[in-house]
Parts: structure tokens; sequence; C-alpha cells
């Protein structure tokens, strides 16, 4: 199905349906999808079983240049076993652009949509997930990594801006030691440790324009990335985290914007939680390294949180329970 038959199929089938400029480099009849939102607040999920809601509010929370499994959506909603379940309630998606369920897929395959399959393989594309030819067969990569045939540029990945899988820091507080900053960098990293994993961008602003680190530099020091690398790794998380951080986290340094940023690549914990070091109640200084006062914290959509009581127990059992 080309744009144009798709847009008149959408129009007949919901009436009114607002058009945005056309992407340049796609020509496509709408901007760039939804972020992750709340989907009950956009879509009248009413008439939906218990089940079916849970879908389509775990559905709305995957941000564009990601896909889901099946397993990965029923895993969200509690449980594990409801892939094939999951499936079957993508049909009563009441509004399937804007509950993004073309953005999950099976294990090791396409899997279908309601607008079918080379239009689902169109809006993947659009959003950066580039898709091989015919079906994908098993790896041993996860289905996400199977499907995505080329990695994004770092200037793609920030243009879409901050989501489960991104985050953007302008400092990490070397110059002037700033423990608030410290604390900030530690947080995150061990946000997307207990999540899915992700990337942090130290030297980049909200709004995804260039900052660089060579201001986070020491004063009267020459500029050294291996330094930099160092001071994010030894100095802040090895002793601020509770995991070894070996085969988890990468940073490495690159640009963007004609300035230097630092990539922290983290991947998710395979087998425990991670926890992080607190802050003092001055904020200047951190908190004795108590076993009851370090805390869990996970990455949400494009916020970090923190578990704690009967939430974090529950999310420590879905998590990384191996029944």
């Amino acid at each position: 199905m080309d744009a144009k038959r798709f847009v008149a199929r959408m129009r007949h089938e919901h009436g009114v349906l607002a058009e945005l400029t056309p992407v340049p480099e796609h020509q496509w009849p709408f901007g760039r999808l939804l972020q992750a939102f709340a989907a009950e607040d956009l879509v009248d999920l009413s008439s939906l079983s218990e089940f079916s809601r849970a879908v389509m509010k775990a559905t709305a929370r995957i941000p564009p240049g990601e896909v889901w499994t099946y397993g990965d959506v029923a895993e969200h909603i509690g449980d594990r076993k409801a892939a094939v379940a999951v499936g079957q309630a993508m049909k009563d998606n009441p509004a399937p652009l804007v509950i993004p369920c073309h953005r999950v897929v099976g294990a090791g395959k396409l899997g279908g949509w309601v607008y079918g399959q080379n239009l689902k393989r169109g809006l993947l594309a659009h959003e950066g997930v580039n898709l091989p030819s015919g079906s994908v067969r098993s790896s041993s990569r996860s289905a996400s990594e199977a499907l995505v045939a080329t990695e994004p540029s770092l200037e793609e990945r920030i243009r879409r801006g901050e989501s489960q899988r991104m985050e953007f820091k302008s400092t990490a507080g070397w110059r002037g030691h700033r423990i608030g900053d410290h604390h900030e960098i530690v947080r995150s990293v061990c946000g997307f440790l207990n999540a899915k994993g992700g990337e942090l961008i130290i030297g980049v602003a909200d709004d995804g324009s260039p900052v660089g680190i060579d201001r986070d530099h020491p004063q009267g020091q020459p500029f050294s990335g291996d330094k930099y690398q160092l001071f994010i790794t030894v100095n802040l998380l090895r002793p601020h985290l509770t995991q070894p951080l070996a085969g988890l986290v990468d940073i490495r340094l690159e640009e963007y914007g004609g300035k230097t940023v630092c990539v922290v690549d983290v991947k998710p914990s395979p087998d425990r939680p991670v926890y992080a070091q607190p802050l003092a109640s001055d904020g200047d200084s951190w908190g004795t390294p108590d076993d009851n006062k370090w805390i869990c914290w996970v990455r949400e959509g494009p916020a970090t949180h923190k578990y704690e009581g009967p939430r974090l127990g529950n999310y420590i059992q879905r998590r990384w329970s191996k029944s």
C-alpha cells in the first residue's frame, strides 16, 4: 500500500486525519510519530478487556526507533507466557498509528500488521529501524538487534530525542567536582542497567544541541580524552554502583556538531539489580555506603525513577526471575 492509498484509507476509517509537512528524506505524509505516552490520555480504551488495555498501554510506551517482541510486551505487563495473547490483543488496537503496534514484532520475524507488512516495514524504516528484505531468520541476537540491519548515526539517534534508551547530559561535573552532576551520571547509568540498556550522551543539551565535553575539563589542564573516560569509569561509575561494569558499559568519544561528546553505551544487567550510592542530605557529598541506603534506579520512558518497597520487589521478580 502506498502513502496516498494509506491516507485515503485512514481518512475513510477514522474520519478527520491530521497531516503534517512531509519529511523531505522520506516524502512521508506525516512527521515523526508520537514519543512514548500514556495511551489512555489520547485513546478511549474503555471498550477493551483489562488484558487488552494493559497491552495497549505498554505498546504506547515504545518510542520511535525501537521494536519490542510480543514477548517483550508480555513481560512488561507482568505475564511472560502471554506472548501469543499479546499478538491477538493487537487486533483490538482502536488507533493503530497512535498506539504504535507496528513497533511490535515476532521473535525473529517481522510479524503482521493491520495495514500489511510492507507498510509496517516502511513505517519502521521511517523511524530509523532498517529491516533486511524478506523474513528475519533466527539469530543469537535479540529480536530487536536482529531486525536492525544498520545502526543509525549518532546525529540521527540524538535527533530522535530522549527516550527509554537515550538520555542527554550537558556535563559530568569534572570541572569543579560538582557532586550533583556526578550523581546524575551514576543515576542514569544505573537506570539503563536495570531496564533495557541505552545510551547516555554527555556534552549534549536537553534539546539535543551540541555542548561538548571540553568545557567539562579541569581548568589549567590540556584536554585529554583518555583521562575523561577514566574519570567517568574510575571516579564515577565503579565506586558508586554495586555491580562490576565489565562487559556492560562501553565509553567512547565521538564528534557531534563540531563538538566532542562522550557516549556511554550501557547494556542491561543480565542477572541482578544494580544499586547506586545516594547523595547525602546536604546534596553536595555522597551518602554513607550503607547497604540499606543504596538506591535502585530504573529507566522508564524518557525519565529515570527510583524504585523501592513493594514496587522494587515486584520489579526484581518480573525482570530477573528465571521461572
